[in-house]
């Protein structure tokens, strides 16, 4: 359904806008159209009431200016381009339904990120290493790491089969399990714990290193 009362039928030539097409006539903010318009001057302001407004063709508008026809297209296309330009136009676009969704789902991916970058940040954080060099590790992190098998990190035979027991099979698994859960694990010590923590950061740090040797290479040797 199309309508083509003022100041659709305005807004529809200020875009080229077909009268089937209501793209710009839903989206557009009256009010900020209306007040772009006042900023016009006056002999523009009233071409477009003529035309749009009062429905008056080119020939019936002569005679309020003492113009050709001509010139009066001439006013009206010159206050067209006007309200299209940018800096006025921003004052009276709005955002489409479909846009504001679009925006809507790109902010929510990228909170579920964050969450997985912080889980990192934090581990990172309890590991003995400078501040400043977790926040570039943070940085480096990609969330799909998260999702990686943990026989990615090349871990020791002893530690990948005791991690494997417990159920730990990805590299997120792991960084969310505490610390204290960690050591209380048979088979698992201070040194495990070292070598876990080191090839974490190692995996983050340099994640071309080593591909001949991952690939979950310790999956056959799971107890």
């Amino acid at each position: 359904m199309t309508d083509n009362t003022y100041p659709f039928n305005l807004i529809r030539a200020i875009y080229g806008d077909k009268e089937s097409d209501t793209t710009h006539t839903e989206t557009t903010y009256i009010k900020g159209l209306f007040e772009q318009i006042d900023k016009l001057n006056e002999k523009e302001q009233r071409v477009l009431s003529l035309r749009y407004k009062e429905g008056l063709t080119y020939k019936e508008c002569e005679k309020y200016f003492g113009v050709s026809a001509q010139r009066i297209t001439q006013i009206k296309n010159q206050a067209l381009r006007k309200l299209r330009h940018r800096t006025r136009a921003k004052h009276y676009e709005t955002v489409t339904k479909a846009e504001l969704d679009a925006v809507k789902r790109k902010h929510q991916k990228a909170e579920k990120e964050n969450e997985k970058l912080k889980e990192v940040l934090e581990a990172l954080g309890s590991c003995d290493i400078d501040p400043h060099a977790v926040i570039l590790l943070a940085n480096m992190v990609r969330p799909e790491h998260l999702d990686k098998h943990v026989g990615d990190l090349n871990l020791s035979t002893r530690t990948y089969n005791c991690l494997a027991r417990a159920g730990i099979l990805t590299i997120g698994d792991l960084i969310r399990t505490p610390e204290e859960q960690l050591v209380r694990m048979r088979s698992i010590g201070e040194k495990s714990l070292k070598e876990i923590k080191s090839k974490i950061r190692a995996y983050i740090l340099l994640p071309n290193e080593g591909q001949e040797e991952r690939g979950m290479p310790h999956a056959s040797d799971a107890v």
